[in-house]
């Protein structure tokens, strides 16, 4: 005979019902928060073409480029470093919790079959 406690319990079934729509207000937020943003960045980008549009302007913004050319390559090249950096510091933080989470899934599902990635999240050589 089965106990039927361990089946259904409401306790735990209320929190998951409450988790969930937490959740599901939280996802729907970050949408009305980033599709405000959105909405400001276009405002923005229209008054400033409503702003500048038939007047004579002293000076392009092409040629403020084009006078501080150390200035925009200095920026590709940081943004490029930044970049570099990041994608380091994300596969040896993947890297360090591969252990972890390879306990976790034996732990959740045993019979799970493994993805073999290389423990730094990149794909195997052999699976290009």
């Amino acid at each position: 005979m089965t106990d039927r406690s361990q089946e259904f319990d409401p306790a735990t079934a209320a929190l998951a019902l409450r988790l969930e729509t937490i959740r599901q207000f939280g996802s729907g937020f970050r949408y009305v928060i980033l599709s405000g943003v959105i909405s400001w960045v276009m405002w923005l980008g229209y008054k400033s073409i409503l702003a500048l549009s038939g007047k004579t302007t002293e000076a392009s913004i092409l040629a403020v480029f084009g006078v501080n050319e150390w200035l925009s390559y200095s920026a590709i090249a940081l943004l490029a470093a930044g970049n570099f950096g990041q994608a380091r510091i994300r596969k040896w933080a993947t890297a360090r919790l591969q252990n972890r989470i390879t306990e976790l899934e034996l732990v959740i599902d045993g019979g799970r079959s493994s993805s073999r990635l290389l423990p730094d999240g990149s794909t195997r050589p052999e699976d290009l």
